[in-house]
């Protein structure tokens, strides 16, 4: 899977721009501000129709503007597709090969970029429901059904709750929404479990290629499901937290509660980890995306770095790219060149970036 080209019209700070991308390492260099996360964003928008660095897509529209287009050219096995995302204050729209699609669930996961970005760090500082999106997002650009699963989760959850609220609650009612919500729980747990097993075969071994050091890491699924469980013994968890439910009139316990976290050494790292180890937990957590989607689906991402190269000595930058498979097309974000010029490969495509607009092109 490559990005061909990229077309932006009155995005973020870019009121037209159209670029190609090389097949294998692009990089976009600049001063701090000038739209080089801007246009990683748009990749991103596209893998996923939600922006990373803002809740409203209403804050993607150049001002002044109505509409903002993100038009992008990729090809797959040989076969080229466009994927075009519309957004503008009433929402947004999309659209294969120029033709409408209906449901955001057909559209996620046609191209999978996978982000690296100092804002990972809230995988260990934000909150469970920060932990949660992260996993269903890359599930659900992997797995077909994955996002209706959680779309139909929210629907009845939502639906449990305003009868919770209600004075005299319809018990039959909730029995029966209860148990809809267990049946589809037990779908996404299960994908979840197999997201976080396929992810903890390759940590270890990404964070020691990366780092040099040989350290045993994983991650912990907390969860109100248990691998064991059936759907019997769901229920009787809803069952046994019933009064609570039903005196605080909401749903207290569920997979909307999820979380999980990082251990090393058998510790949770976010207690034991320098900020440094956490910079290299977080890069061998990405890194494994690769091989997950590489096991779910038999494709390659697009890997887009933000600014994460800086961060590295040059040791770890050249170890980082050594993880990068062959043939994965990778973007990076730099205000310096010289500090990874050393790094980069053969054919690397350059693109300065000033105040909007692409200054200037060039190979080395």
């Amino acid at each position: 899977m490559i990005i061909k080209a990229i077309k932006l019209t009155d995005f973020r700070n870019y009121k037209s721009c159209e670029i190609t991308l090389s097949e294998t390492m692009n990089v976009f260099v600049g001063k701090n501000a000038q739209g080089k996360t801007n246009l990683l964003e748009s990749i991103l928008y596209v893998s996923t129709t939600r922006s990373h660095r803002s809740v409203e897509d209403e804050s993607l529209l150049r001002e002044g503007a109505e509409v903002s287009r993100i038009m992008l050219r990729m090809s797959e096995n040989g076969i080229d597709s466009d994927l075009t995302c519309m957004i503008s204050k009433e929402g947004k729209r999309l659209f294969v090969q120029k033709q409408p699609v209906k449901k955001v669930s057909e559209f996620v996961g046609k191209l999978n970029a996978i982000l690296f970005s100092p804002t990972d760090f809230e995988l260990f500082e934000g909150s469970p429901r920060i932990r949660r999106r992260f996993m269903d997002m890359e599930i659900g650009k992997e797995v077909s059904g994955y996002v209706t699963l959680m779309n139909s989760y929210q629907k009845l959850l939502k639906e449990r709750n305003l009868l919770l609220k209600e004075d005299k609650p319809d018990m039959d009612y909730l029995e029966v929404l209860t148990n809809q919500l267990i049946q589809i729980s037990m779908k996404i747990s299960k994908e979840r479990r197999r997201f976080i097993a396929v992810m903890n075969s390759y940590l270890s071994n990404n964070y020691e290629v990366i780092s040099g050091e040989k350290m045993p890491l994983e991650i912990h699924y907390f969860s109100l499901i248990e691998e064991k469980d059936s759907e019997a013994s769901v229920r009787a968890k809803y069952e046994k937290c019933l009064e609570r439910d039903l005196f605080t009139r909401q749903t207290n316990i569920g997979i909307h509660k999820d979380d999980f976290s990082f251990w090393m050494r058998g510790k949770d790292a976010n207690e034991i980890a320098s900020q440094g180890q956490k910079r290299m937990i977080l890069l061998s957590c990405k890194a494994a995306l690769i091989g997950y989607i590489r096991t779910i689906s038999h494709r390659d991402a697009v890997l887009l770095l933000d600014d994460v190269l800086s961060e590295l000595d040059e040791v770890r930058q050249k170890n980082l790219l050594h993880l990068i498979p062959e043939g994965i097309q990778t973007v990076i974000t730099t205000t310096n060149i010289e500090e990874i010029r050393n790094i980069l490969p053969a054919k690397t495509r350059i693109f300065e970036i000033e105040g909007g607009r692409i200054a200037s092109i060039r190979e080395v």
